[in-house]
């Protein structure tokens, strides 16, 4: 059994609430009791007047009652568990009305309760407080009564939390698993049943526990990333944090810049050489593709200005200057063979260094014979326009 109640400000509105339901339900008005009127809708309009010469500014107080799927309960149970709630929140003989919500497709019902929370003799409102655990205390009582399914008090946590910003940076920046590594860490202190028990299984997992500055407990994780202990990350307290780990004295173990000058001590594992070396090699892949994408593109655009500023359009005295010639092979196809270069053997070493050598000239590309004869024309030019201004000028 589940109960919700909130106050309610707007008597009107819930009225029509109640006596109308959601889209497919069908509602059923049960009970109209203590009001000035027997209409649900004049009734609480008149508590509203009511609270209007107090200072409540939330006269209503609603409650809707459920069951999980299959759990039928008789009118008189349900006003039965109406009646409890009513005495445990001190609203016994105040106004209240019942309504029924009906599912159109399964026809399972819930329950809703309205009570008008002001006391027509004193003119105040009752007050509430703890009114939710009040109702999970009803709830939890009447499970037991009624012999229907327990439900849990507890809100049930998220398996994966949300971390913070820095904690999202840092992942990008160490380019690491974000969401496995909090995963781990998270697993490793559910499963364990001491802080010992907790720190081993971080280590076996290539984490170390640490002691913080501002924080009582961190984890370095393999790549150097830093995880607090707290509630984002657990969904534990600081105090059920510290008492879980209560057999670990905190000065014992290391700071955050101490565990990461044991792991630069620590030899590396083949598994992890080989990623190290996969990881590089990507990133060097992407660099190099990049900068002869640049550089092939640079001598490009360098080349054929040049030739627009020497020929203009008549590409000089009826010479077609061949045209230039850049790789054959797209710069990331390239980069590839770049990279997997490295893993070669010696006797394939060999033979792309001859190809290589093979497309020196296609990666060199140097100023043609028409291009320097231009260049020298335009400077005898220039030179013979000077001197027929200074001729003119005499």
């Amino acid at each position: 059994m589940i109960a919700k109640g909130n106050t309610h400000a707007h008597g009107a509105k819930l009225a029509d609430y109640m006596v109308t339901g959601k889209a497919g339900e069908k509602a059923e008005l049960y009970q109209v009791r203590g009001f000035a009127s027997n209409d649900i809708r004049e009734a609480f309009q008149s508590i509203a007047v009511l609270a209007a010469g107090t200072k409540c500014d939330n006269p209503m107080f609603h409650t809707q009652v459920r069951n999980p799927e299959g759990e039928i309960l008789t009118p008189e149970q349900w006003e039965q568990t109406a009646d409890r709630i009513e005495r445990i929140n001190g609203l016994t003989g105040q106004p209240r009305a019942i309504a029924f919500h009906i599912d159109q497709k399964t026809g399972h019902e819930h329950m809703h309760v309205a009570w008008s929370r002001i006391d027509a003799e004193t003119m105040t409102a009752k007050p509430l407080p703890f009114f939710k655990l009040r109702l999970k205390e009803v709830c939890r009582e009447l499970e037991d009564e009624f012999d229907i399914t327990r439900v849990s008090s507890e809100r049930p946590r998220a398996d994966i939390l949300s971390s913070s910003r820095a904690e999202q940076e840092q992942s990008r920046r160490l380019d690491t698993d974000e969401h496995g590594v909090r995963g781990n860490i998270r697993d490793a202190y559910e499963q364990a049943d001491s802080g010992k028990a907790f720190a081993a299984a971080l280590a076996d997992k290539g984490m170390t526990l640490c002691r913080g500055e501002r924080r009582d407990f961190i984890v370095l994780d393999e790549d150097g990333g830093i995880h607090a202990l707290g509630k984002r990350l657990l969904g534990t307290t600081a105090a059920e944090t510290r008492h879980r780990l209560a057999d670990i004295d905190r000065n014992t173990l290391p700071t955050v810049a101490e565990a990461r000058a044991q792991q630069s001590e620590r030899p590396l594992q083949m598994p992890d050489v080989a990623a190290s070396v996969e990881r590089a090699a990507g990133k060097a892949e992407t660099v190099i593709a990049t900068g002869l994408g640049a550089v092939t593109g640079a001598i490009e655009g360098l080349a054929t200005g040049l030739e627009h500023f020497l020929f203009g359009s008549t590409k000089g005295e009826g010479q077609q200057p061949a045209p230039v010639t850049s790789p054959t092979t797209a710069p990331h196809a390239e980069a590839k063979k770049s990279v997997q270069q490295m893993r070669m053997t010696t006797a394939e070493e060999a033979v792309q260094s001859a190809d290589f050598k093979a497309k020196a000239t296609t990666y060199t590309l140097g100023v043609r014979p028409e291009i320097v004869e231009a260049m020298r024309r335009k400077v005898e030019q220039e030179r013979q326009r000077e001197d027929d201004e200074r001729d003119r000028d005499r």
